[in-house]
């Protein structure tokens, strides 16, 4: 059987009662994937649990030196790429992939030989077989949705947008395997595991495009045990300032930025632009004031209940098409 070229990485620290439903997950592929357990607790319950997949070619259990999030990521990913990886992917432990999950990343980095970066959504569930369709998670763009078809940006919109909220979250993220994957994640900041998300994206978005595939690739699980709070929530403010802080100089070298920020805000809704804005006032960043003042440019002309009243009377074919 040729190698794979996926290999899907599993952070873990003691969880174990999720973990053999992960695996599983991450084995039933259409296109077959590398499962790497990055093994950052090293239980004799994870052990004993691994024990059932030792003779199964695509299953790796690597015991990682970490103590924190960051450590044991970036640890999946320098196992994975010396192992052979051409791709590869984070899933969560306690999240759902589909089926075509590896399919998906295969097909879009195979067709877009230049993205460093691939995207997609994922709905929010408190149950390993309900979503709330409603509630999901995935960049915020206009998307393809009829033909089911990826759309490829400059990665440069992840800057910027790292300021406002994350891009994309596991296990709806992945990329190409190489020098800039490895640079990546030596720059990314080691003290801010709640924005890990965010920085890697960043990083990355400034070093080539990224693939926004339209399609829910799996449920993202949100709960009190998620790892990052788990292991750093007492240390939020500590954590903004080093983000932020590396942000800043991330922005500093990135060319470009402004112009392709306003081309999103002009996309977005007038509602979320403003909830953006608000939100970037208690931020402590050089480019704050700068990002906000690109949102407010964006946002739409906003009408009145008279001015389409006024609009109606003058234009009889505006008002055919209005109810008021």
């Amino acid at each position: 059987m040729p190698q794979p070229k996926l290999t899907i990485i599993i952070p873990h620290l003691d969880r174990t009662e999720h973990l053999a439903k992960a695996i599983d997950h991450a084995l039933d592929q259409s296109v077959p994937a590398k499962v790497l357990v990055a093994d950052q607790g090293h239980t004799p319950e994870t052990a004993e649990l691994m024990e059932r997949y030792a003779y199964n070619p695509l299953v790796m259990h690597c015991k990682t030196d970490a103590n924190c999030l960051h450590d044991n990521w970036n640890a999946g990913y320098n196992l994975a790429m010396a192992d052979g990886a051409k791709y590869v992917a984070i899933f969560q432990d306690d999240d759902i992939i589909h089926h075509r999950y590896s399919e998906r990343i295969n097909l879009a980095f195979d067709t877009y030989h230049d993205a460093l970066t691939w995207t997609a959504r994922l709905c929010i569930a408190q149950d390993p077989e309900l979503a709330i369709w409603f509630s999901s998670v995935g960049p915020l763009i206009p998307m393809n949705l009829m033909k089911n078809r990826p759309r490829v940006l400059p990665g440069d919109i992840m800057v910027p947008y790292g300021y406002l909220t994350s891009w994309a979250l596991s296990p709806a993220v992945a990329f190409r395997a190489g020098t800039d994957l490895k640079e990546a994640i030596e720059a990314i900041p080691r003290d801010c595991d709640l924005y890990t998300e965010r920085t890697i994206l960043a990083e990355m978005g400034s070093r080539g495009p990224v693939v926004v595939d339209p399609v829910v690739v799996g449920y993202w699980r949100h709960h009190g045990k998620n790892e990052s709070y788990r292991q750093n929530a007492t240390t939020q403010p500590e954590q903004a300032k080093i983000f932020y802080d590396w942000m800043d100089r991330l922005m500093d070298r990135s060319d470009g930025w402004g112009e392709i920020l306003l081309a999103w805000a002009h996309s977005m809704p007038n509602t979320h632009l403003s909830a953006y804005i608000a939100g970037l006032e208690t931020v402590e960043s050089r480019y704050a004031t700068g990002i906000a003042e690109i949102l407010r440019s964006g946002m739409k002309e906003e009408i009145t209940y008279e001015e389409l009243r006024k609009r109606r009377e003058v234009n009889p074919t505006l008002a055919a098409a209005m109810v008021i």
